[in-house]
């Protein structure tokens, strides 16, 4: 197939958008749709030291993002829940 791509999509990149760069990072998929979520942020003007600046984001962003939305059940862990007795339980 022409145009095809073998390592598939790029999960998170820099894009110039005008006068501006646009980072978009891969934030995992929603547990719903199963589609791809990303989070956008903008960094203002397009130099050598605006581009560094948003590769260093893109970077410390890009650590953090992967798997953040992903769906599991450790935060109800925390939860308390009323047994069957009234009782409090964990």
């Amino acid at each position: 197939m022409a145009g095809s791509r073998p390592e598939g999509r790029r999960k998170s990149r820099i894009e110039q958008r005008g006068s501006t760069l646009r980072l978009v990072v891969y934030a995992g998929e929603d547990p719903v749709t199963g589609r791809r979520v990303y989070e956008r942020e903008t960094v203002k003007g397009t130099d050598d030291a605006d581009w560094s600046r948003a590769e260093k984001k893109l970077r410390a962003k890009d650590s953090y993002a992967v798997g953040a939305h992903s769906c599991s059940a450790q935060p109800w862990s925390s939860l308390d829940f009323v047994d069957e007795a009234g009782g409090v339980g964990g």
